[in-house]
């Protein structure tokens, strides 16, 4: 588990950079409810970082 949490962690600028990317409010939620699901943390921390850059 550490090496792909490991992944996601080296992965998370990417992921944030696509979600903000045009994506639709549901589409981002379910996106963010998917990466709470891998990883709590993580999927917070993408969730706070795509908010404060789209200004929610």
């Amino acid at each position: 588990m550490r090496v792909v949490l490991g992944a996601v962690r080296a992965r998370r600028p990417g992921v944030e950079g696509h979600l903000l990317d045009g994506v639709t409010q549901p589409v981002l939620d379910r996106a963010f409810d998917y990466w709470k699901h891998i990883d709590a943390k993580i999927g917070r921390r993408i969730e706070e970082a795509v908010r404060a850059k789209l200004g929610d």
